[in-house]
């Protein structure tokens, strides 16, 4: 019998085991960069681990360019892949996010998500000389409070500051911590919150008293019940003020809900504000009787008084926060306690309040007040060199108004004369120099000695002399780094770039940050967002997160059709095309709105001249309201059918959402001033940089076209027209990347339709 040959089986292959892999951030090797693309921010080492534990590097990356496969867990889980398991304050983090949000009726968000867990990460990091920043370019309706609010209300110690610009978003903080403290109160945490309010916010007591005295004159001799037109207005503040002074709790903080209360006049709303500083009289800080009630004082205690062992959360502004990190920078101590993270919302806004922060001002209507109240404090300077002083300062005075008229000035910016035009000019600046350092030389000196109480005021009045002597020095060193501005009773230096003061003060602490807002680019690469702020040696996690409002139903894009070019800036022929064609098509978007719209020119001159006609040559039922009146973006957000016409620094930080705000009419492609000195110095820098003049004027146009019609779309519900009345933006190419994906039109009826349509869909 022949045996069957059993049926030859494969021989099982042993199986192979792939090596293992692993991914590590770098920390500690400044130099280290992308393999790719050679960026050296947040450089990832990829190893491969040989099964006898051989350890081989395979290369280093940036979080873009790192393999699919060793992306970070929210990444992976992103595209389907499963994640690693996260721990502390990332896992919870991510929880919140998958699990508690959502069954709280929340929507899931990716973008959002993401957000939070790289910021939930630097939190989690302890990096030795090293400082760690993201920069998350959020679009509008990401969620990003959430993003940085539920990582940071997962710490269970410690001081975290958020930094913003405006009060809405600082009330809105208020509201979301409020909500997410009672969600999180299973946890068993205690929890502190702090808001950090400007000077300006607060109403003064005792100049609200003075304010109830009917009798009482201002400096031009006019009772205020005069300047109101009728006495009852006081009468009724008198009552409303009685009322509040009975209820102490109900509005111990004194802040600007008191003023809303009161009902006060607009124009004499800078009468009951906290005067910190200036001449020592009765209604300032240094001596005032109410110290110990004043929401202003109390607020600046609370600073520092943040409870060890819990957490504590500080909601600032960013003019706060720069004095906290500036003070110590030079004195070593702040306005509260280290933080352990710092977060900036609304960071677009930072460029404009760190140039306020770093630019030095001698206005000579203060210096005779300053002087006084140094010669009653310092009694052994000698009063000769202080009448010196004054004396050079009032020479100096009538040179400065001299000069600013004759280079045309208008406003509060204007170029200095050159050396060679206006040689009178720079020798009463170096005089005053001169005689300012001796006095500054005697002003230290009284000041060592000691003896005597330094209270604000005289502090103030040190720091002001000593913003004097910089701003001299600024002029006679002057460089492209630096601004000279001409006032027609001032002058100004202002900083054209920010990134060294900026990251003096960053190096100060070196404690994580979060800069994030819905046009933090605005244009930029992250890159240069960076270098421009001073976080060149910070390890950068750069965040994307696109708005999910829908552009193409929420906003109408109207250019105005082709037609006569605009005259250059300047020009003689402006005004008259202005009353032409422009003019005339404002009024008619205005009709069509309704009001409810904001005016935008990056020049002063056109933005009045529109201003001036709108008022004058137009009849409207609404009010047309200028950027420099008292009080103007509280009575523009509260007044639906208001008109705010206005320029540069409206451009960026006015946030009004809903009714108040549906149209935004820019009048131009922004174009920078040729002679604005802050324009010049920044142009000279980007040559430096190796930019030509046009490359650096578009990039300036495509920053304040972003950061202008940001201004419109502000929450899920908004609607609304932007209206370019330039005929070259229709072919423009920076433009139409700038903006938004909305629909294009040059027909005014559309508008119309826009806005009589409840939902508007755009055509395929």
């Amino acid at each position: 019998m022949v045996k069957k040959n059993k049926k030859t089986q494969p021989k099982k292959s042993s199986p192979v085991t792939k090596p293992s892999r692993d991914v590590t951030l770098i920390l500690d090797d400044n130099t280290a960069t992308c393999n790719v693309c050679g960026s050296p921010w947040m450089i990832y080492a990829v190893w491969a681990i040989a099964p006898t534990g051989e350890r081989q590097q395979e290369g280093q990356f940036c979080k873009t360019h790192l393999p699919p496969d060793d992306q970070p867990s929210h990444a992976r889980r992103a595209s389907g892949r499963a994640s690693r398991r996260a721990t502390g304050t990332v896992a919870q983090t991510e929880e919140w996010f998958t699990k508690k949000l959502p069954s709280r009726g929340l929507p899931l968000r990716p973008a959002q998500q993401d957000m939070a867990l790289d910021i939930a990460r630097v939190l989690d990091m302890t990096i030795p000389n090293r400082a760690v920043a993201v920069l998350a370019d959020a679009g509008v309706g990401v969620g990003k409070s959430f993003a940085y609010l539920i990582p940071i209300l997962l710490q269970s110690r410690g001081v975290y500051v958020i930094s913003t610009s405006t009060l809405v978003l600082q009330n809105q903080l208020l509201r979301d911590i409020d909500r997410l403290a009672r969600w999180m109160s299973h946890t068993g945490r205690s929890l502190t919150v702090s808001v950090m309010k400007g000077e300006m916010q607060y109403v003064c007591r005792q100049r609200l008293r003075g304010l109830m005295k009917l009798n009482e004159t201002d400096s031009e001799g006019q009772a205020y019940g005069h300047q109101l037109g009728q006495r009852q207005t006081l009468r009724n503040i008198d009552k409303a003020l009685a009322h509040i002074l009975a209820h102490p709790a109900t509005w111990s903080p004194w802040d600007a809900q008191t003023v809303q209360a009161l009902s006060i006049p607009a124009d004499l709303i800078p009468r009951v504000r906290v005067q910190r500083h200036g001449v020592p009289s009765s209604s300032s800080c240094a001596h005032c009787e109410s110290k110990d009630s004043c929401g202003f004082q109390a607020m600046r205690r609370a600073g520092h008084r943040q409870t060890p062992g819990i957490l504590n959360v500080l909601i600032v502004n960013h003019g706060l926060l720069l004095e906290d990190l500036g003070r110590r920078a030079a004195q070593g101590k702040g306005l509260w306690e280290t933080p352990k993270a710092i977060v900036i919302d609304e960071a677009h806004d930072l460029d404009n309040k760190a140039r306020d922060y770093f630019s030095t001002r001698l206005d000579f209507r203060e210096v005779d007040s300053v002087l006084q109240t140094l010669r009653s404090v310092l009694q052994h300077v000698p009063s000769g060199m202080i009448r010196a002083v004054s004396r050079e300062a009032r020479a100096t005075a009538a040179q400065v108004a001299r000069a600013w008229a004759s280079v045309g000035g208008i406003g509060d910016r204007a170029p200095f004369p050159t050396r060679s035009q206006d040689p009178a000019f720079y020798r009463a600046l170096a005089n005053l120099q001169t005689t300012l350092a001796r006095f500054l030389d005697q002003v230290h000196v009284q000041m060592a000695m000691g003896g005597r109480r330094d209270t604000h005021a005289i502090l103030h009045a040190v720091e002001t002399v000593e913003g004097w002597a910089a701003t001299l020095q600024a002029v006679s060193r002057h460089d492209v780094m630096t601004a000279l501005s001409l006032e027609q009773q001032a002058i100004t230096a202002i900083p054209a770039d920010l990134s060294q003061g900026l990251q003096r003060l960053w190096n100060t602490e070196r404690v994580p940050l979060v800069l994030t807002s819905a046009t933090l680019l605005a244009g930029r690469t992250f890159k240069e967002t960076a270098r421009d702020w001073g976080l060149h040696h910070h390890s950068l996690i750069n965040v994307t997160a696109p708005s999910p409002f829908p552009y193409s139903t929420s906003l109408l894009i109207y250019v105005q059709p082709q037609g006569r070019t605009p005259p250059k800036v300047d020009d003689p022929a402006e005004l008259a095309y202005y009353r032409t064609f422009l003019f005339p098509t404002l009024a008619q978007l205005l009709h069509t709105s309704q009001g409810r719209a904001l005016i935008l020119s990056t020049s002063r001159r056109r933005a009045r001249d529109i201003w001036t006609a709108l008022r004058g040559d137009f009849d409207f039922s609404f009010p047309i309201l200028w950027q420099d009146e008292a009080d103007v973006l509280n009575r523009f957000a509260a007044d639906t059918a208001s008109v705010l016409v206005g320029t540069g620094k409206l451009f960026t930080g006015l946030d009004v959402p809903g009714d108040s705000l549906s149209l935004v009419v820019i009048d131009r492609i922004p174009n920078p001033v040729p002679t604005d000195p802050l324009w010049q110095a920044k142009r000279a820098l980007a040559q430096q940089a190796g930019l030509t003049a046009a490359e650096a004027r578009w990039a300036w146009a495509r920053s304040l076209l972003i950061q202008g019609a940001g201004r419109l779309i502000r929450s899920m519900d908004d609607r609304g027209v932007l209206a370019l009345l330039d005929p070259r933006a229709a072919n423009d190419p920076v433009v139409k990347q700038a903006l938004p994906a909305g629909r294009w039109t040059t027909e005014v009826g559309d508008i119309d339709d826009f806005f009589s349509a409840k939902t508007y869909h755009s055509p395929a």
